[in-house]
């Protein structure tokens, strides 16, 4: 079945009057003998086209239905690809489905989420200057983002309002992010001890960092670079391409056990 740009976009906004949230409607598996494979012969690469949440039942990721504003439309191609490649290996492994708690954030949703870690007890420093290689790259170098950490921090001591608190924690975040959120490069997983072998997976076609924190459990990944290339090769069951051949399959999985 052909379908085009325009009839996309038309049964794309029909199916948001309808639910809100179901776009597209499946990604089509078809099982094969050997594994499973992908039936994207309508579309050669439907996640660069892919918005809205995905916590329908027939869908290989969910979304966490308790929150309302992940929208991975907003997020780079390379993060849709890695959401629905995990969703198809944790399938293929036989595990439960990858459920997605966030995506791109804005400023003020970060500086929301920082100020619950902080509330909670969370050592910021350690985290966005020392666990976190994507926070101190994305704010451009350690310096940088010690000094963001430290006057977030001293926004959070300070203030006698937290609402005051987060709008001066999102200003200063919008002159130096600590986050590959804010740009839509990084997407969070509920924890689940299964996940690490969905990462060792992908390692041979994405790259990526993935990092555990605790407020709340999570995995935080920051992809790197998935290209459409690597992703038809997963979905195909074909190898990757070797390190030879320009790709970079390195990864950093910093893994911490409970």
């Amino acid at each position: 079945m052909k379908i085009t740009r325009r009839q996309l976009k038309r049964l794309i906004k029909e199916e948001l009057s309808l639910l809100l949230e179901d776009v597209p409607a499946r990604f089509g598996t078809q099982e094969l003998g050997h594994g499973w494979k992908w039936d994207m012969g309508w579309i050669t690469d439907p996640l660069d086209r892919y918005a809205g949440r995905a916590d329908v039942a027939d869908q290989l990721f969910q979304i966490e239905p308790q929150t309302g504003d992940i929208d991975l439309g907003q997020s780079t191609p390379d993060v849709r690809r890695f959401a629905a490649a995990a969703g198809l290996v944790a399938h293929q492994l036989g595990i439960s489905k990858p459920v997605v708690t966030s995506g791109r954030r804005d400023s003020a949703s970060q500086a929301a989420e920082m100020y619950r870690k902080w509330e909670r007890g969370d050592d910021l420093v350690k985290l966005y200057t020392q666990s976190c290689a994507e926070c101190v790259e994305v704010a451009g170098g350690e310096d940088n983002a010690r000094q963001a950490v430290d006057s977030i921090i001293s926004a959070f001591e300070t203030s006698q309002e937290p609402a005051v608190a987060r709008r001066e924690a999102a200003r200063i975040l919008e002159q130096t992010p600590l986050s590959a959120h804010l740009s839509g490069r990084s997407i969070d997983f509920r924890a689940d001890r299964s996940l690490p072998r969905v990462f060792q997976k992908l390692n041979r076609y994405a790259r990526f960092t993935v990092l555990r924190e605790e407020t709340p459990p999570h995995w935080h990944v920051h992809v790197k670079s998935f290209p459409e290339k690597m992703f038809d090769a997963l979905t195909q069951g074909m190898t990757p391409p070797s390190p030879e051949e320009g790709v970079d399959i390195d990864v950093d999985i910093d893994v911490e056990e409970d």
